[in-house]
């Protein structure tokens, strides 16, 4: 059976797992499953894997897959990169870097991507930004999203609120960081009803932050909560996610977040800012918003017929189960893997 090392080495996420380290467990749980022996990548062992699976466009990692390809060992990377509108920036400042008499990050990451036999985009459109700004071929590069398991697509919820909490509460699940636009939310609901319950650990770096989230808290005390966090997978969040009004992500950023994924399968209607990751992934079945119109679309969701909610939400179930489980997404990479080994 060959033998695949999944290399991930991500200093802001390293301390507390985050969206991208649940990703590069799947693969460990369900390569086997489809013909390929998986492990963390041990440094000890280097030499002796068939495929080396990088997650993340880090700059530390930018000369593994150079030397690992020298070894003869296939690579393959997802990077997990927001793609942004504005690809001339990034042409333009690698150009610039051909000057400089040291290496700029980006130069580091374009390395990574180019000393790949193979890179994995979320999403369509970061396939079009790791082309036009970094330069890579369009045949390198395959679109495969992340996922949930395809058991949770049928998973039913025992009716019971979660202790504590209050009915028809707005759900915003992730690490709590500024990246993620939970004080943004917290102040645009603040003078208006609606309950808000967080649930993710605290970013220990963003001190000023969480202290300002944990104020916010102490001044409506009635209406927002913080659950610092519950196992991925576990029945408590699953029922956290499934009893929830909707599900709200106002992050800066994102590629393709689980987040979302796990409450479309859940059954819960989704709402996000209007990524263009986002869009890709669930077109018409979200509801969009920003700091502008973000109460009036709550208040929309709030309100919807009892008959559209469900069949909105069957509607998302059936997308993710059709198109986004671990499972399928682990069988379409193990093909890529075969196709390199041969």
């Amino acid at each position: 059976m060959p033998k695949v090392g999944i290399l991930q080495v991500n200093p802001q996420t390293f301390w507390k797992r985050g969206g991208g380290e649940i990703h590069a467990e799947k693969y460990l749980n369900l390569l086997p499953t489809f013909g390929f022996e998986a492990e963390k990548f041990d440094f000890n062992e280097a030499r002796f894997y068939d495929i080396i699976h990088i997650f993340g466009a880090n700059p530390q990692l930018s000369e593994w897959g150079r030397y690992a390809m020298k070894e003869g060992i296939k690579v393959v990377c997802t990077p997990i990169l927001f793609p942004s509108g504005n690809m001339l920036k990034y042409r333009v400042f690698l150009k610039l870097g051909e000057f400089l008499p040291f290496p700029t990050t980006l130069e580091l990451r374009k390395k990574l991507l180019q000393d790949c036999h193979h890179l994995i985009a979320n999403t369509g459109v970061e396939k079009t930004y790791l082309c036009r700004a970094y330069g890579i071929e369009e045949d390198k590069i395959t679109v495969i999203g992340t996922g949930v398991d395809a058991s949770v697509t049928n998973w039913q919820a025992n009716g019971q609120l979660p202790a504590r909490l209050p009915n028809n509460y707005v759900l915003m699940v992730g690490r709590v960081t500024p990246l993620k636009g939970q004080a943004r939310v917290m102040k645009l609901l603040e003078n208006t009803d609606f309950n808000l319950v967080l649930c993710g650990p605290p970013d220990l770096y963003e001190a000023t932050y969480i202290k300002e989230i944990r104020d916010l808290i102490d001044k409506n005390p009635s209406r927002f909560f913080w659950i610092e966090g519950l196992p991925p997978g576990s029945y408590d969040l699953k029922n956290l996610y499934a009893s929830s009004m909707c599900h709200l992500l106002f992050s800066d950023t994102d590629v393709a977040p689980l987040v979302n994924m796990e409450a479309a399968a859940l059954g819960t209607v989704v709402c996000s800012r209007p990524h263009i990751t986002v869009k890709e992934i669930l077109g018409d079945l979200a509801v969009y918003a920003d700091e502008h119109n973000l109460r009036h679309k709550l208040e929309e969701i709030r309100n919807l017929d009892p008959e559209k909610r469900k069949s909105l939400t069957r509607r998302l179930r059936l997308h993710i189960r059709q198109n986004y489980t671990w499972e399928k997404i682990a069988e379409d990479t193990a093909t890529i893997y075969a196709d390199l080994l041969r």
